[in-house]
């Protein structure tokens, strides 16, 4: 789960943050996520200089400073990983927020009732029921297989529908449109 900040609009204490403050955020991770292959590739640069500068060093000073800057590139570069994973981390969850919040509302339905009728389920399926038609759907709407322009917003939705029902199902011994 990444750092609730990156998730948090300050101006909304009660939660129910607009959904357009949820799309300028996801913007805002995705060009955090973009400058960093570029972060990376400056600190490998800077690893490889001191590296090259170590294996020339003959005094036991300079070695050991040497090593000291390695060590704190090194720190640098899984910092920037861990920022990386936070912020994919923090675009998949707001995905999953925007989607919620669109998808029921234009239809009028309740969340589960929403969710059933796109992976095309009963009222009374059972987990593995659900599970065997996210994965037979899967395959044909998963972006790498359907060449549609929608193809990832579909397969988004779908994974959405899925998660709400499997939640509600694993939580609950009583049907998944009695939950939501």
């Amino acid at each position: 789960m990444p750092h609730e900040k990156l998730l948090n609009y300050p101006g909304n204490a009660d939660g129910d943050t607009p959904i357009d403050i949820w799309i300028d955020m996801r913007r805002q991770n995705e060009l955090v996520l973009a400058r960093i292959p570029h972060e990376l590739t400056e600190l490998a640069a800077r690893r490889d200089k001191v590296s090259a500068q170590l294996s020339d060093a003959i005094e036991p000073p300079s070695i050991t400073g040497l090593r000291a800057a390695l060590a704190t590139i090194d720190r640098e570069i899984s910092l920037v990983r861990a920022k990386e994973v936070d912020h994919r981390d923090a675009v998949t969850e707001l995905d999953r927020r925007i989607t919620a919040k669109k998808q029921p509302a234009a239809t009028g339905m309740k969340p589960a009732d929403f969710a059933r009728r796109l992976l095309g389920l009963q009222e009374g399926d059972n987990v593995e029921r659900l599970k065997s038609r996210y994965r037979e759907l899967a395959k044909s709407v998963h972006p790498d297989v359907n060449g549609s322009e929608d193809a990832e917003d579909q397969f988004k939705l779908l994974n959405w529908a899925y998660r709400l029902l499997l939640e509600a199902l694993e939580q609950s011994p009583q049907p998944a449109s009695e939950v939501a």
